[in-house]
């Protein structure tokens, strides 16, 4: 548990300066007034923190919601056609991370 939360502490820490960036710059995303790149690379990871939550849950593993301009981006990621059309919600990530460590892991949930 001290462990994940360390970790978890230095995950928060980078989640705020991109908060910070994206502040900074006034724009929608990291790219600019669309996503690029960055944004991109980046989403995959950050479409993934809210599984640490359900999976150790009262360990205080949220997304903190003072990083208001990652909350936005975040929100705006999710109006992107590509994330929309692939995205998945926290509870599939989730359910996956839980069975994947099994002999059992069904690596075609998506397709069934």
């Amino acid at each position: 548990v001290e462990e994940r939360a360390k970790h978890f502490s230095s995950i928060v820490a980078k989640l705020g300066e991109m908060d910070e960036e994206l502040e900074k710059s006034g724009k929608k995303f990291f790219g600019g007034s669309s996503p690029g790149m960055t944004d991109l690379m980046v989403w995959p990871w950050i479409e993934r923190l809210p599984v640490h939550n359900i999976l150790f849950p009262g360990e205080g593993m949220e997304f903190p919601s003072e990083l208001t301009s990652l909350h936005a981006w975040i929100k705006n990621m999710w109006e992107e056609p590509a994330v929309k059309a692939y995205g998945l919600d926290a509870e599939t990530h989730a359910k996956f991370y839980m069975q994947s460590s099994s002999d059992n892991c069904n690596y075609d949930m998506l397709l069934n």
